[in-house]
């Protein structure tokens, strides 16, 4: 009976961890997604303005 309580107690810790493994993941995952978009933007955003300061000149 205490072995079996113990399992499950075991099993749910486990569980738990992996859930919130996961979510620190996908977490760290849209961080990164994010950064990369506001850097391209940035360097999209720069190319524009050299592209138009290139044309007025």
């Amino acid at each position: 009976m205490r072995r079996r309580c113990l399992a499950v107690i075991k099993n749910k810790v486990l569980a738990s961890l992996y859930t919130t493994i996961a979510l620190y993941i996908m977490f760290l995952y849209f961080c990164l997604l994010y950064f990369l978009i506001i850097i391209v933007s940035i360097v999209l955003l720069k190319r524009k303005i050299y592209f138009h300061v290139g044309t007025f000149h």
